[in-house]
């Protein structure tokens, strides 16, 4: 998955406007950092994006991939 089509997903899963804090604010578990942190090590964005959906499942409808 292209950064890109990453941050595309936030923003529509949780709207522009929180989107950016969510990528840099919510820790997912098992990982202990953010996606931001996690994109920023290496880690596809694919599994940043699954790691935060799971961390946030509880708030909105299933993702597109």
């Amino acid at each position: 998955m292209r950064l890109t089509e990453f941050h595309q997903l936030v923003q529509d899963e949780f709207g522009e406007g929180r989107a950016q804090w969510i990528i840099q604010s919510q820790v997912i578990p098992g990982y202990e950092r953010t996606s931001a942190e996690l994109i920023e090590s290496g880690v596809d964005p694919r599994e940043a994006w699954r790691g935060l959906w799971l961390s946030l499942i509880h708030i909105s409808e299933p993702p597109r991939l």
